[in-house]
């Protein structure tokens, strides 16, 4: 029967070198907690009882290693996510929304999925990636506000966004003043405001991802009945914690002194066996 399935499946199987590569792409990261679990057989007068027990500092390393990994995937996804925004601004802009309202009614598909379509058809990926580096730009000048946004009107980041792009004057709201630029002169500011605030590495990094599909945020699935509130207490705080300290590096620059720092701490310990 595994046979079987995998003849079936082999499609949709795909297999990597290790889990580095897989992580950073994949939308689902399935862990079964038996295979970091030990067992124990106990007799007793009535027979026998079996204790089992999770081996949480191998599976803490696991989970802790591949954070960065994690991050990485997430960030991806965020980036599609300005991307998405993105597109639709520049069809609005192009007095193309009508046309992607009725592509999306004819072939059943959002709005979003639509304007990507148009966008793809007209050749504008890079005009696409210089809004999305505004759009990126503009969230994090903002990002207080649009969780404030997030919370209150219980929407989802990206849409948070959008209204906060929407509503928000000031300096920060790099985005606004494109709202109601002209056609004839849209692209072009958009141009100068990404000369203007140094965005241009960053406009050449989405230029890949602006015709690509917009995916949902990768979930982290625990197959579990031994440890109640593991994912919630354990794994969720193990992920959140590693992934929040790696982009706090890349942020501020640290990732040189961390491995200074490591590289520092094993020596010490190879040291301590000799």
């Amino acid at each position: 029967e595994v046979i079987k399935l995998i003849e079936k499946s082999s499609s949709s199987i795909y297999t990597s070198a290790n889990l580095k590569a897989w992580l950073r792409k994949c939308d689902d990261w399935v862990e079964a907690l038996p295979a970091y679990a030990a067992y124990q057989i106990v007799p007793s007068e009535s027979g026998y009882r079996i204790l089992a027990w999770v081996q949480r500092s191998i599976l803490e390393d696991m989970y802790r290693r591949h954070a960065d990994d994690w991050a990485l995937n997430v960030e991806e996804v965020m980036a599609l996510e300005h991307v998405d925004i993105a597109r639709r601004f520049l069809v609005n802009a192009m007095n193309l929304r009508a046309e992607a309202i009725r592509l999306s009614q004819r072939r059943n598909i959002s709005e979003g999925e639509a304007a990507r379509q148009i966008v793809r058809k007209k050749g504008w990926g890079y005009e696409t990636a210089v809004l999305s580096a505004i759009v990126e730009e503009t969230y994090n000048r903002l990002c207080l506000e649009v969780a404030e946004v997030s919370g209150k009107e219980s929407v989802d980041r990206a849409q948070a966004l959008e209204k906060v792009i929407s509503r928000t004057p000031g300096k920060k709201n790099i985005f606004r003043p494109l709202l109601n630029k002209p056609r004839s002169s849209f692209t072009k500011s958009a141009e100068r405001i990404v000369r203007e605030n140094k965005l241009e590495e960053r406009r050449e990094k989405l230029v890949p991802l602006s015709l690509k599909r917009c995916r949902a945020l990768p979930c982290v699935h625990v197959l579990t009945t031994l440890g109640p509130g593991e994912t919630e207490i354990n794994i969720q705080n193990w992920l959140e914690e590693s992934m929040a300290l790696f982009n706090v590096c890349r942020a501020y620059g640290l990732e040189e002194k961390v491995k200074k720092r490591v590289a520092h701490y094993r020596r010490i310990l190879v040291s301590a066996g000799e």
